[in-house]
């Protein structure tokens, strides 16, 4: 019983260590590819009469983590943000100095009636050092 104990508690302490550093130092990809950079989310306008041009810039504001997110031009609120949102949450949450605001701009717009699409660029995440 005594080697056996001794063997269980070493696996499990081996096991352990290999989760933290795991957890603290993690993997780093060698390069950082454009898709974890650039975010493109779907909208639609409130008011299909007042649009705005491809290149114009929106500010996204999400009041709270689980409140809808709307699309800012100034003051008002112009359009409405669709489709799934958990990476922009993660974001918010993840760096809480953005007060849940994003600086996006329009990268498509068909017709007034179809939704549109916004583009954030986000600053390129750090690569491996040799």
């Amino acid at each position: 019983m005594g080697a056996d104990f001794f063997r269980l508690n070493e696996t499990r302490f081996r096991h352990k260590l290999r989760k933290q550093v795991a957890e603290t130092f993690g993997s780093v990809g060698m390069f950082s590819p454009d898709e974890l950079t650039t975010f493109t989310y779907p909208c639609v306008w409130r008011d299909e009469t007042k649009t705005f041009p491809v290149g114009t810039k929106l500010v996204i504001f999400q009041r709270g983590p689980r409140s809808r997110a709307a699309l800012m031009h100034g003051i008002n609120a112009v359009a409405e943000f669709r489709g799934s949102i958990k990476d922009l949450q993660q974001r918010f949450a993840s760096n809480p100095k953005l007060g849940g605001m994003l600086e996006v701009t329009i990268s498509r717009s068909d017709k007034p009636s179809e939704p549109f699409y916004v583009k954030a660029d986000f600053p390129p995440t750090k690569k491996a050092t040799n």
